[in-house]
């Protein structure tokens, strides 16, 4: 355009028309930005804030289609050209974050989080963060704070929309369809949406993560630039419109800020508001009152400036933050990383990012491009050699150990169970000798960490331990609820659940079945209560029916600590890796005194208490010596369980019966 600035004219050297500049566009992502950094500080202050990275899609739709359609029109376009100019904008600030979080990771991080951060490492390079995180989502997933990483899955989907979208484009442009380009565009960001917002409903971590049910955000805006000359004309009809739209604009933003919270079905129809925020701010123009005197006022601009870099430091930096200290960190430490960030940001955004963003070789323009795509390609390959082990050696020695007792790999189910239970449609399904079961363990996830540490003492008595069960599964014949009191989401359970007992009810060779479960997190009703009482008083008589011994195992404690931390040992960080018991205990009471209330009525059943395996002298720690407890705050790691383990086998094979543990003191 004609008051592009000289400067910027010369460096194109293929002479590329690109978007007049607006600061205002500036200032929105200011908002932006603002938003996602404050969520992910002080979530309480603006607990949707997370739909900063909405409006982003929104301005980069239009910004980049606005580049594709005026050089489509002219004959202009060139992906080589367009792509090295993405390459130049995005990789440089980019590689110097990866390495930032590959060389703490390094330090600070324990081998399975090393090598997780590393697989992120490698994904985000190829653009890809957002279906690795997809591929992790489930119900063993870390928290999203322990995922360095974790922000660059939106990165990701904007290019995954960047390599199809100019794509598009060139098609429907060389087949003389132009003129239908906004029905087009429209009909595309209708589809995702609609789509998106009905795979909410039964897979959120998809409609979360996958490009094409986020890909309407970003056509949002693309439609506004190609729309853009009609909706000039219809808000020049009154002088005030403008002011109106924007003013609209920037309230359903900030509403939907407020309004939201991290536990939203999201994106959806929620996501909406601030896409048609951003739209009507973008689309109010540079003259509006608000665009002009607030979005493009120089404090609104800087920060626009530095969003890019700020976006790709400021979640590192809070991430490892928490990581070390095990916990939220105290307000001033969150109030310090964002001034780093900010400061980092400023100056990649001065040293790095604007200096790069315009280089090119007269004689070779795509050296830049190339030199950098190989520079981010090198990081990737470094992430590879650390994932396979080869740097072990020069880590901290107490990163290194530990790493079985911090993965649920092998844990879930084992070939010699799924192939002798084939119909049996559990998530856990774990047979210790490719033989007649002799022991049943079933439960949940608590029940299924018993396994690892039980299956050989069970081995050595002559015994086969058999583990069937799934995600917060109650023990019990048609459960009513979750093992954690919780209603049912799905059936699943009482399939699985109903299958397990039934094996071990007709299979004359089990004679023990141990049931085990998590403590109920949520407070039941009495009809709740009543409801459970009654599945378990079902099951016990018929395990009783069929001659069976019956071993009820009461929760063990949840401890509200992070035991990874407490293995980094870091001299200036002194985590918190032991809590009284009284706080486990007074946890899981209700679960105690349930299952007492039905042991007065079942004296041969034998209860098993671990907390006095676990917790001494009133304290509870997870740590033993050098070797973790726990693999989080809810699940014994395989030391864990080996732990506990002598405790449940002294029950198995003890001809008492009767409660063992604390509970018999």
């Amino acid at each position: 355009m004609d008051n592009l600035p000289t400067a910027r004219r010369q460096i194109n050297m293929l002479s590329l028309r690109e978007p007049e500049y607006r600061g205002d566009i500036d200032g929105l992502r200011a908002i932006a930005i603002i938003s996602v950094v404050v969520f992910h500080a002080f979530p309480s202050l603006a607990p949707g804030g997370f739909v900063g990275v909405d409006i982003f899609f929104v301005i980069s739709g239009y910004l980049i289609s606005k580049i594709i359609l005026s050089q489509t029109a002219t004959g202009t376009f060139s992906f080589l050209e367009f792509y090295g100019r993405r390459i130049r904008r995005i990789f440089p600030a980019l590689i110097v974050v990866l390495l930032f979080v590959l060389a703490v990771g390094n330090a600070v991080l324990l081998k399975p989080e090393f090598d997780q951060l590393t697989k992120h490492v490698v994904s985000s390079t190829f653009f890809a963060q957002n279906f690795s995180l997809l591929a992790e989502a489930g119900y063993f997933d870390r928290s999203s704070d322990m995922k360095p990483l974790l922000h660059l899955w939106s990165l990701s989907v904007e290019e995954q929309f960047y390599i199809l979208f100019p794509i598009l484009i060139v098609l429907l442009n060389a087949t003389r369809l132009r003129a239908w380009m906004p029905l087009f565009l429209l009909a595309l960001a209708i589809a995702s949406f609609r789509w998106g917002h009905h795979v909410l409903k039964s897979s959120p971590d998809d409609a979360f993560y996958l490009p094409y049910l986020r890909a309407w955000e970003l056509l949002a805006g693309a439609l506004l630039t190609a729309t853009e000359g009609r909706i000039k004309q219809i808000l020049s009809l009154h002088h005030w419109l403008p002011h109106i739209v924007a003013a609209v604009g920037m309230g359903l933003i900030l509403h939907v800020i407020y309004a939201l919270n991290s536990t939203s079905p999201f994106p959806g129809r929620a996501a909406l508001w601030p896409v048609l925020g951003a739209v009507c701010i973008i689309a109010a123009g540079k003259e509006s009152i608000f665009n002009k005197r607030l979005l493009a006022s120089r404090p609104f601009v800087l920060i626009g400036l530095i969003s890019y870099p700020l976006y790709l430091w400021h979640w590192p930096i809070l991430s490892y933050l928490r990581i070390i200290a095990g916990d939220t960190p105290p307000t001033t430490t969150r109030i310090v990383a964002v001034g780093l960030s900010m400061g980092v940001a400023y100056v990649t955004y001065r040293a790095l990012e604007r200096p790069l963003q315009g280089v090119t070789f007269r004689r070779h323009p795509s050296a830049s491009s190339l030199a950098l795509a190989i520079s981010l390609c090198c990081i990737a390959a470094a992430a590879t050699i650390g994932n396979a082990g080869f740097l072990d050696r020069y880590r901290p020695v107490a990163l290194i150990g530990n790493t079985e007792n911090f993965t649920f790999d092998g844990r879930f189910e084992n070939d010699i169970c799924r192939k002798t239970y084939p119909d049996i449609k559990s998530r856990f399904c774990n047979l210790a000798k490719e033989r007649t079961p002799t022991v049943a363990l079933i439960g949940d996830s608590h029940a299924m960490s018993f396994y690892d540490g039980l299956a050989p003492l069970v081995s050595a008595h002559g015994g086969n331990l058999l583990n069937i069960g799934g995600f917060s599964c109650m023990p019990v014949f048609d459960a009513p609820l979750h093992s954690h009191g919780y209603p049912f989401r799905t059936t699943e359970c009482i399939g699985a659940i109903n299958a397990a007992l039934a094996e071990a009810v007709w299979n004359p060779h089990i004679s023990t079945v141990v049931l085990a479960g998590r403590r109920f997190v949520n407070t039941l009703s009495d009809d709740q209560r009543t409801a459970v009482e009654k599945a378990f008083r079902t099951t016990f008589d018929r395990l009783k029916l069929a001659n069976k011994r019956i071993i009820y195992v009461l929760d063990f404690p949840e401890l509200p600590l992070d035991p990874h931390a407490c293995l980094r040992s870091l001299p200036w960080v002194t985590p918190k890796c032991v809590v009284d018991a009284s706080r486990p205990l007074a946890l899981r009471q209700a679960q105690v005194d349930l299952i007492a209330k039905l042991a007065s009525d079942y004296s041969d059943i034998t209860i098993v208490d671990p907390f006095d395996v676990l917790c001494r002298e009133g304290r509870c720690s997870v740590l033993d010596a050098a070797s973790s407890l726990y693999i989080d705050d809810s699940h014994l790691s395989r030391d864990g369980a080996a732990f506990v383990a002598p405790l449940l086998a002294d029950a198995i094979f003890s001809p008492s019966h009767g409660i063992t543990g604390v509970a018999a003191k």
